[in-house]
C-alpha cells in the first residue's frame, strides 16, 4: 500500500501556528515607546475563530503594548449575548476590557455639528437639529444621510462670499413630504433607488446570500440569472 507524501493536515495545529505568527507580526509594533493601536468595525459579525485569535493577541504579556477597539452593535439577543461572553472570558483572563456604550446624539450634539459643517452660529443650526432628531433618531450615520439627501433636494445653497451653506427653514420642515424618508430605513432605501439598476441586482442576491458572501458565489448567482448585458436592464 502506497502511503501518501503530503502531510497530513491538523486543524489545531494550523490555528495555534497563525496565532504565533500574528503574534510575532505584533512584537513588530508593539513597543515601549510605540504602542500599536488597531480598531475593528462590526465585531457582532466576527466569526468565533476570529474572536479566539484577538483574543490570543491580547492576552499575550509580550504585546503589553497593543490596544485593541472594537465597534459592536446589537444585532440580535444571540450576537449580543457570544460577543458579552467573548469580552467576560478576556476579562477573566487579566486582560483590562473598558465597555463605552454609545448613545443617540441629542440636539445639543447635532447642533454643533450643523454649525461646524454649515458655518452658521448654533442658535441659527438648532432649528434645523430638531428637524434632524425627528428624521433620525439622533444616529450620527443618518444625520449625515439626510443631510445629503436634503442637498440632493437643492435646499442647501452655498454662499461663496461668506463661505457657509444657507437654507430657506421652511423648506427643511416640509422636506419630509418631498420625499425625504422621515427614518432611518427609509433614508438607505431612498439612496439605493438612486443606485443603477445593475448595482441593485447585485445587491439584492448578495442579500439573499446573507452575511457573509464571497465574492466568486456571488459571481456565479449573478451571471446565471443575468448572462448578457441585455438581460440586466
Amino acid at each position: 500500500k502506497q502511503e501518501s507524501s503530503q502531510p497530513s493536515y491538523n486543524p489545531i495545529y494550523s490555528q495555534i501556528s497563525i496565532l504565533a505568527g500574528f503574534r510575532e507580526l505584533a512584537k513588530l509594533f508593539c513597543q515601549k515607546n510605540r504602542a500599536f493601536f488597531i480598531f475593528l468595525d462590526n465585531m457582532q459579525w466576527a466569526d468565533p475563530a476570529s474572536l479566539k485569535l484577538i483574543a490570543g493577541l491580547l492576552a499575550d504579556r509580550n504585546a503589553a503594548f497593543l490596544m485593541i477597539a472594537g465597534a459592536f452593535r446589537e444585532t440580535s439577543q444571540n450576537d449580543s449575548e457570544s460577543f458579552v461572553q467573548w469580552a467576560e472570558e478576556l476579562e477573566n483572563k487579566g486582560v483590562p476590557v473598558d465597555r463605552l456604550k454609545l448613545l443617540p446624539v441629542g440636539v445639543p450634539g447635532i447642533t454643533e455639528m450643523l454649525s461646524d459643517t454649515l458655518r452658521h452660529d448654533p442658535e441659527q443650526t438648532k432649528p434645523l437639529a430638531r428637524i434632524l432628531l425627528r428624521m433620525t433618531g439622533g444616529i450620527p450615520f443618518f444625520v449625515r444621510q439626510a443631510m445629503e439627501n436634503l442637498r440632493h433636494h437643492e435646499i442647501f445653497t452655498y454662499d461663496a462670499d461668506n463661505r457657509q451653506w444657507n437654507w430657506d427653514q421652511k423648506s427643511v420642515a416640509s422636506a419630509i413630504d418631498l420625499r425625504i424618508s422621515d427614518d432611518a430605513v427609509g433614508l438607505m432605501a431612498e439612496k439605493t433607488e438612486k443606485l443603477s439598476r445593475d448595482t441593485r441586482n447585485v445587491l439584492k442576491i448578495a442579500a439573499c446570500i446573507g452575511s457573509p458572501f464571497d465574492l466568486k458565489t456571488l459571481d456565479a448567482i449573478y451571471n446565471a440569472h443575468f448572462p448578457s448585458p441585455g438581460d440586466r436592464d
